[in-house]
């Protein structure tokens, strides 16, 4: 089951089915930031024995929205390929979706893809004579799986310049501190047109409760001065 993202946006990648012995469906989790953008979604389901049978049920997406039924009134239980009408949903910003639904057997079985877009969720900016630095904190899900990375990024003014050493990603929580940092020149150069680097990208430890996640970026400035910025969020 496939849901197709809206012109510009990545597509989405499937997850694979398991059977859930709980019919509940996990809390929704918190809603993006972003507005919200108009998409479409349909279920898919892939051949399967004859002697299978499997009925689509239900799905949603990230929005704290709740769940909505795949076809009007129950879908008929499918033994072969199978694909549904497209249905009009909602979501804000990037996130997973889900389609649940029944075996033959009466066991449930659900199916998470998401579409990742990254969005920037603290950013912290200083404008020299030289132009405007900026360090970000981006984030998006990958399927269930929050992800984060620092970016840095500079646009140059007057005809200066700086020279970028390195961008970071990191997180406190509970007084611990843990991150990646990337050097962006071996040996460093300066930077005279607009620049824009991140660091890899790692999965977000522990994305709930009251912690801090933050990026950093170091660069040197025209008169030597080396500088850091961090964007940071609590959350």
């Amino acid at each position: 089951m496939r849901p197709a993202s809206a012109s510009g946006h990545p597509s989405a990648s499937e997850a694979g089915v398991r059977r859930r012995a709980d019919p509940g469906l996990p809390a929704p989790r918190r809603r993006p930031e972003a507005g919200h953008v108009p998409l479409n979604s349909r279920s898919r389901c892939a051949s399967i024995a004859a002697s299978a049978s499997r009925g689509p049920t239900t799905y949603h997406w990230n929005t704290g929205e709740g769940l909505s039924e795949v076809c009007a009134g129950g879908c008929a239980p499918q033994a072969g390929a199978w694909t549904s009408a497209w249905s009009p949903v909602h979501t804000a910003g990037s996130g997973p979706y889900k389609v649940q639904g029944e075996f033959g057997d009466g066991s449930l079985w659900d199916l998470h893809a998401s579409w990742g877009a990254w969005q920037t969720a603290a950013e912290k900016c200083t404008t020299y004579t030289a132009g405007k630095v900026c360090a970000r904190y981006e984030v998006r899900r990958y399927r269930d799986t929050p992800q984060e990375r620092g970016r840095i990024a500079y646009t140059p003014a007057n005809g200066g310049y700086v020279i970028p050493i390195a961008v970071g990603v990191g997180s406190t929580i509970d007084n611990s501190t843990t991150g990646r940092t990337s050097l962006l020149c071996q040996p460093c150069t300066k930077r005279t047109t607009p620049y824009s680097a991140t660091t890899r990208i790692r999965e977000t430890p522990n994305p709930g409760g009251t912690n801090e996640y933050y990026a950093t970026a170091r660069f040197e400035q025209p008169d030597g001065t080396t500088s850091v910025l961090k964007a940071a969020i609590t959350g």
